[in-house]
């Protein structure tokens, strides 16, 4: 989900409100830094400038201060929205899906409980493939 402080309140139009941006992000490789690019790219948006972070606080921190948006997962914005008194934003079309992989050791042993995870993680989340 996108998410932004006060002064974009409200985001109809992106391509009228999100000219002059700057974008809170982490390092090059993060795949949502990656997909705000991209949805931004798509909607004829440059950002005016890129801030760069080591942590979620800190772009939580900047984003509650007005200094810029960010595009992070669901279930941060969803704290953060209570935390840090920002909006948030569902972007559409492809850029609204990231998949997300879970890895383990396969030299390892499975427990009961990895199993039950893994079963249910692929029940809840199918229906998104």
């Amino acid at each position: 989900m996108f998410i932004s402080g006060e002064q974009f309140s409200s985001i109809d139009k992106p391509e009228e409100k999100l000219r002059n941006l700057t974008l809170l992000v982490f390092r090059t490789g993060c795949s949502y830094r990656r997909k705000l690019e991209d949805w931004l790219h798509m909607e004829g948006i440059i950002p005016a400038k890129i801030m760069e972070f080591g942590t979620l606080e800190g772009i939580l921190g900047c984003v509650h201060a007005g200094l810029g948006v960010t595009l992070l997962p669901r279930s941060v914005v969803e704290r953060a929205a209570v935390q840090y008194n920002v909006h948030y934003h569902e972007i559409s079309g492809n850029f609204l899906r990231i998949p997300t992989l879970f890895i383990r050791r396969k030299d390892t042993f499975k427990t009961a409980t990895v199993s039950e995870f893994i079963k249910v993680s692929k029940e809840r989340f199918s229906h998104f493939d």
